[in-house]
């Protein structure tokens, strides 16, 4: 009778588990919503955080060489991209304040860089040449993002644009 008894009491122990285990089965199974953003992982999170694209980006290319054509042939370039980024130019490519910058500069109006760094990528220069210019708050700037390009650009103008006449 001693072995009966353990045997029930080993059941019922074995049952009350398994009740567990399926109660909280269930509670996790109806509290899971997977269309909720709470429960995104940390790497996704966390790479949110660096890589955000606009749709679309409008750009003003401003020539500070004295390279003619130069912003004409760069705000071609980007405006043929494909990609997560869609360049656009309001306005035709002109000269910038003077045509003696040594190095090309993007101007950032956007509090998120990733396109400006997408523009220093295709124009093969250093994110270091990224700087911000954010309008006042409740001013919309002319533009996402002003180039003002600089001679560095003419050691990679072929790879730029590779059919562009070379002075």
């Amino acid at each position: 009778m001693t072995k009966k008894k353990l045997n029930k009491g080993q059941d019922l122990a074995g049952q009350i588990v398994i009740a567990i285990a399926v109660t909280a089965a269930i509670i996790i199974a109806f509290s899971y919503n997977p269309f909720s953003n709470s429960h995104t992982t940390e790497p996704e999170d966390h790479l949110s955080n660096y890589v955000s694209y606009p749709d679309t980006v409008s750009i003003k290319v401003l020539n500070g060489t004295s390279i003619d054509y130069l912003a004409s042939d760069v705000q071609t370039r980007l405006r043929v991209q494909r990609g997560e980024i869609i360049f656009i130019a309001p306005e035709q490519p002109e000269n910038a304040d003077r045509r003696t910058y040594t190095e090309t500069i993007i101007v950032s109006h956007l509090e998120d860089l990733s396109a400006a760094g997408k523009i220093a990528e295709l124009l093969y220069i250093s994110e270091d040449n990224i700087v911000w210019e954010l309008p006042p708050p409740g001013c919309e700037p002319e533009v996402d993002i002003t180039i003002y390009l600089g001679r560095d650009l003419e050691s990679v103008r072929n790879r730029l644009i590779p059919f562009a006449e070379q002075q």
